[in-house]
């Protein structure tokens, strides 16, 4: 019976396949060695040699390490030393020379390879192009993310009114998010209320909505690292409110351009 690889394995079978000239790959952004390893903290580093897999982190996450990686696929090592000394070290037992870095990587991190090693390449994109074709896991928790930031949303409708101030729906929906379960808002989540609302990224202010104001609500949730990014508009009703027919219009109009676009 053929043996079924874990989601692990398998990313990490296929990035092999990818570095060519090369007996190890670094690899340092955070956001790839989460996908790689599935490790949410905000420290560690993969080495992928031929044959084995390291996660290295600090002795602050030696117990979560433990819990996410574990001791199956990926060897955890706990290090008080920064990538090119861990590596430097380990680089004799297992045959390292040619060292591949990811582009991202700083320039301090590239000079401390570059003396220690006689051939430095630097990748780019290579995990990234991985991340890019979505397995259906991660297309289930990018659904969820999606839900999650729309019943957070429906939570939050009912304080969409003239008298709120942007800053409060803002605070009100973040804390809506996390209820839901998201892990915070992915991004700062945009309220831009009347005059505001003309500006594609405006900062969250204490104006305070009116009737016959356009608010833009952008936002987005989290689900296993996977984020959504929605964005929604209301036009308020009430007494005092102006030129709502002429808002009306202009929302229709932006509508049939997306919709148009998305066809």
């Amino acid at each position: 019976m053929k043996k079924t690889l874990s989601g692990a394995e398998e990313r990490i079978l296929q990035l092999r396949k990818s570095i060519k000239g090369i007996d190890a790959l670094l690899v340092t952004s955070i956001k790839n060695v989460r996908y790689l390893t599935g490790f949410t903290g905000t420290s560690g580093f993969v080495l992928l040699t031929r044959r084995q897999c390291f996660f290295v982190t600090d002795f602050r996450y030696a117990e979560q390490s433990g819990r996410e990686v574990g001791e199956g696929f990926f060897k955890v090592l706990i290090s008080r030393q920064g990538p090119a000394a861990t590596i430097k070290r380990l680089a004799p037992g297992l045959g390292i020379n040619r060292l591949g870095f990811e582009s991202s990587a700083s320039y301090r991190l590239y000079e401390s390879l570059n003396k220690t090693f006689a051939g430095v390449k630097a990748f780019k994109g290579t995990v990234e192009r991985l991340r890019a074709v979505k397995g259906p896991d991660e297309i289930g928790l990018i659904g969820e993310a999606v839900r999650r930031a729309e019943r957070a949303m429906r939570r939050v409708m009912p304080f969409i009114r003239p008298g709120v101030t942007e800053r409060a729906l803002a605070g009100r929906l973040d804390a809506a998010l996390r209820r839901e379960g998201s892990a915070g808002s992915p991004f700062p989540i945009i309220v831009a209320s009347g005059e505001n609302s003309a500006l594609p990224h405006a900062a969250v202010t204490d104006r305070k909505l009116s009737a016959g104001d356009l608010v833009i609500v952008d936002w987005g949730a989290e689900a296993g690292g996977y984020c959504s990014d929605m964005t929604r508009t209301f036009l308020l009703k009430g007494r005092g409110g102006k030129g709502f027919s002429k808002k009306k219009e202009i929302y229709s109009l932006v509508l049939a351009a997306n919709l148009s676009a998305v066809a």
